[in-house]
């Protein structure tokens, strides 16, 4: 996995994932704790997915 794909793509999903979350729960502090998590599951998927390529 290179680190300029991994840059590009963070700086693509995070924003989004944050705005997505603060719309449905309101709270900044609740979609900080949300990307987080998304964090830690699409750099899973990110890494399975980079393999099966």
């Amino acid at each position: 996995m290179s680190i300029k794909k991994t840059i590009i793509y963070r700086l693509v999903v995070d924003p989004i994932a944050l705005l997505i979350t603060y719309v449905l729960t309101g709270e900044l502090s609740g979609s900080i704790i949300a990307v987080l998590l998304i964090e830690a599951f699409s750099t899973a998927f990110y890494y399975v997915l980079d393999r099966l390529m």
